[in-house]
């Protein structure tokens, strides 16, 4: 039969084993994995035993592995800006950690000249139309002062929103957007078809899906005979 080498006083790798296991279920914390657990008492045990001047009871082994354990979580715990307690921050750890990003000098300064940086590269109409927007907060308002049509501000707008937000995320992809501008919900939506025949209940078409906004019956009233007369060419070009 063969016996196992003492390591000191006695003690085998295997009642080192035990004793470490027994160090873990003594530790009523149960912070940090099992492993971690175990190999600090295994450690923190083989240091006492082959420190020890005589035989160490198994007891007092044990009790060095788990207060080793202990000693570890209070050192990763104070790593990561915890009071001695381990119950909350300490005050200078929160004050860096809870504190707003606008509080951060470098923020303060660097995101303004960003701003400023990618401003400049903007098309005039459209430093124009973002600009008229600001001052109106209204669309409509906002196209009348510049003398154009809705639609053209509008697009000169949303052009610049994108040029502006891939260069502000540059490198990455910008994230994706939601919601619609409530400045384009509250304007006031024309009488008049473009054709200049006016929005009547009787005279207003829309989707039944309730997109893609309403149309003239008069104006698609009178481009159904064109509509049919493409359709027939259509048909008899494939015949």
């Amino acid at each position: 039969m063969i016996t196992a080498p003492a390591i000191a006083h006695g003690y085998t790798l295997a009642d080192l084993d035990t004793l470490a296991r027994k160090a873990c279920a003594a530790d009523r914390s149960l912070a940090g994995d099992m492993t971690t657990r175990y190999d600090t008492a295994w450690s923190a045990i083989a240091v006492a035993l082959c420190e020890a001047d005589r035989w160490p009871r198994p007891e007092t082994l044990v009790r060095a592995g788990w207060q080793a354990i202990y000693r570890e979580i209070r050192e990763m715990q104070h790593t990561y800006g915890y009071s001695e307690h381990l119950r909350d921050l300490s005050p200078r750890a929160a004050a860096y950690w809870t504190r707003r990003p606008a509080d951060h000098t470098e923020d303060r300064v660097i995101e303004p000249l960003a701003v400023q940086q990618i401003a400049a590269t903007l098309t005039p109409a459209e430093t124009r139309a973002i600009t008229a927007l600001a001052l109106h907060d209204d669309y409509q308002a906002a196209a009348d002062a510049l003398g154009v049509g809705y639609h053209t501000l509008h697009q000169a707008v949303r052009v610049a929103r994108i040029r502006f937000r891939r260069r502000w995320y540059a490198p990455d992809t910008p994230p994706p957007t939601g919601g619609m501008d409530k400045r384009v919900r509250s304007r006031t939506q024309p009488d008049h078809c473009p054709q200049g025949h006016e929005f009547t209940p009787e005279n207003t078409w829309r989707p039944p899906s309730g997109r893609g906004g309403r149309r003239c019956r008069t104006c698609m009233a009178a481009a159904r005979p064109a509509a049919k007369a493409r359709a027939t060419a259509t048909l008899k070009a494939a015949a």
